[in-house]
């Protein structure tokens, strides 16, 4: 999908797209639901935009699920990739722990 660097912008890690001596940011949106789940479960939308500032996502819909420090269960994040803009679609504690 091509180099990323990382930026700090705003006090927010931002990933930057490097083509040809050319570079864009790469957005990351968080939807309605995914702004109240994040308040519900007390997960900072930092803790959401470092997890996935430093990885590479083809398009179309993704979920991670990854451990983080601070947190009893693995957090579950559901994007959508679509034209370099990540969207946020859910994020909640993975209570039932990592699929197989």
């Amino acid at each position: 999908m091509g180099n990323y660097r990382q930026i700090r912008l705003l006090g927010l890690i931002v990933r930057q797209k490097i083509r040809k001596n050319r570079t864009w940011p790469v957005d990351i949106k968080f939807s309605h639901h995914a702004k109240r789940r994040a308040k519900l479960y007390k997960i900072p939308e930092s803790a959401i935009s470092g997890i996935l500032g430093g990885k590479d996502f083809a398009q179309g819909n993704q979920e991670i699920i990854e451990n983080v420090e601070g947190f009893k269960y693995p957090l579950k994040i559901v994007i959508a990739v679509e034209n370099d803009i990540i969207t946020v679609k859910t994020n909640y504690p993975l209570r039932k722990g990592r699929k197989g």
